[in-house]
């Protein structure tokens, strides 16, 4: 029986130093993992244009247009934002509303999954 309890022992040793923190990271420090995480999220940030710059490509009314039947498709509103999209002569934006969401099954999460049982 002894054997068995050193062995568990054991175990539960190597099982808390595998959770525990590597030695030589200091508190305060980013990981290796972290770092990378942070720096692609700033590099994202740095490609992603500026609503100036998307005004001046695209014109006043066309950000508008998108930023009013984005709203509605995170509230779900997928069929009021198709013909929002229709209404101002926007194929292509009407198009994509149909390829983000097809039906009226729910309000998508900023991930873009839907809500099941919802709505």
């Amino acid at each position: 029986m002894s054997a068995l309890r050193t062995w568990a022992a054991a175990a539960l040793l190597a099982g808390a130093l595998a959770a525990a923190p590597a030695a030589a990271q200091e508190v305060g420090r980013l990981t290796e993992g972290q770092q990378t995480w942070r720096f692609e999220r700033e590099e994202h940030q740095r490609r992603r244009p500026s609503w100036l710059e998307l005004i001046e490509h695209y014109g006043l009314d066309r950000v508008d247009r998108a930023v009013r039947v984005d709203h509605l498709i995170h509230q779900g509103r997928c069929r009021e934002a198709r013909e929002l999209a229709n209404a101002e002569g926007d194929r292509n934006m009407a198009l994509r509303v149909r390829q983000i969401c097809p039906g009226n099954t729910g309000p998508i999460t900023p991930r873009g999954r839907r809500m099941r049982g919802e709505a």
